[in-house]
C-alpha cells in the first residue's frame, strides 16, 4: 500500500541550533528499508535471538533492536530503569545474544571492573553506534565476547539509525594504536552518496551528502529549514549531514563536523542551542 508506506511510521527531535529541537519525520518506507538492509548484513542465528533495548525510545538507535527483533521474530527484552542499575546481571539472566549500544558503555563497564567473559558468552552480534568507536574499547569488547561478531556502524537519524557499517576483527585492528577511531565501513546498498569537496578540505575527504530510502524528506513543520537541509544534484535531493568523511583504503572514517555540534553518549547536542537556552536567564 503506497498511501500507508509513505506515511510517518514516528519522529524523533535532535538538538536545533535555534534552541528548538527539530522532529526528524521518518516513514514506514524508510524503516523498513533500514531493517531489510540489517537483514542483509547481520546473520543472527534462528535460535539466538534474543535482543535487550538499553537505549531510550526518543533515541534512533533504539530503532535497531525493536524493529529488528519484531521483523524476524526473536525475543525482546527491556530493563527497567532498576534493572539498568545492574545491566550486567540482567544481560547474564536473559541470555542476551543481540547487543546495541553506544561505545561509552564500555568505558562504564570498564571503569566499574564489570567486565568478565563469562557474564558476555551468550552474545553472538554487538552493533556499536551513535559516537566514534575507537579501538581500546574494541579490543576491551572483543576479549569478554570471544563469540560474537562486532559491528561500527555511522549514520545520522535522518537516515534512519545507520546507514554504512564495518565489521571489527581482531586480526585487522590489533596493531593500531588504542586511541585510533575505527573505520564507519561502508554504505548500505540503497544509499546513494557523495563526497563534496571544499578548498580547505583534503584530497580524500569531504562533506557527505546521502540520498536513498532510508533517508527522510523533511523535518515536521519547517519546511523552508528542510529545502535548505539538502542539495539538488542533478534535481536528485541530497541530504547534507554536516559530517566531513574520508576515505582510506576503500574504507570511510568519520573526520570531523562542519558546525559546532557534539556528541554526548550518542545523543547530537547544538552548543549554540545550549547558549541560546542560557542567554534567556542572563538577560535582565
Amino acid at each position: 500500500n503506497k498511501d500507508f508506506i509513505n506515511k510517518d511510521a514516528y519522529v524523533i527531535f535532535t538538538s536545533g541550533s535555534t534552541g528548538i529541537p527539530k522532529g526528524v519525520k521518518i516513514t514506514h518506507k524508510n524503516a523498513l528499508t533500514f531493517i531489510n538492509e540489517c537483514r542483509k548484513v547481520f546473520k543472527i542465528n534462528a535460535k539466538k535471538r534474543n535482543f535487550i533495548l538499553i537505549p531510550d525510545l526518543s533515541f534512533d538507535l533504539s530503532i535497531f533492536p525493536l524493529w529488528y527483533c519484531i521483523k524476524i521474530g526473536g525475543t525482546l527484552f527491556y530493563p527497567s530503569t532498576e534493572e539498568k542499575l545492574n545491566l550486567i546481571h540482567y544481560i547474564k539472566k536473559k541470555k542476551i545474544n543481540v547487543f546495541c549500544s553506544t561505545p561509552s558503555l564500555i568505558d562504564y563497564f570498564q571503569n566499574l571492573n564489570l567486565l568478565n567473559n563469562r557474564i558476555f558468552s551468550d552474545i553472538r552480534l554487538s552493533v556499536f553506534c551513535g559516537e566514534p568507536f575507537f579501538i581500546k574499547q574494541f579490543k576491551l569488547w572483543n576479549k569478554v565476547c570471544k563469540k560474537s561478531e562486532i559491528f561500527n556502524t555511522y549514520g545520522p537519524t535522518e537516515a534512519t539509525c545507520f546507514c554504512s557499517y564495518y565489521q571489527c576483527r581482531k586480526k585487522n585492528l590489533d596493531k593500531i594504536a588504542d586511541n585510533t577511531s575505527i573505520s564507519i565501513g561502508k554504505f548500505f546498498r540503497n544509499i546513494n552518496y557523495k563526497l563534496m569537496k571544499s578548498k580547505k578540505s583534503l584530497n580524500k575527504e569531504g562533506h557527505l551528502l546521502l540520498n536513498g530510502n532510508q533517508v527522510f524528506s523533511g523535518y515536521l513543520n519547517k519546511k523552508k529549514f528542510s529545502v535548505s537541509s539538502f542539495k539538488k544534484i542533478k534535481n536528485i535531493p541530497y541530504y547534507k549531514t554536516g559530517d566531513y568523511i574520508k576515505k582510506i583504503r576503500n574504507n570511510y572514517f568519520f573526520s570531523k563536523r562542519i558546525d559546532r555540534q557534539i556528541k554526548v553518549s550518542g545523543f547530537r547536542v547544538e552548543l549554540k542551542e545550549i547558549e541560546n537556552l542560557l542567554n534567556k536567564y542572563t538577560k535582565k
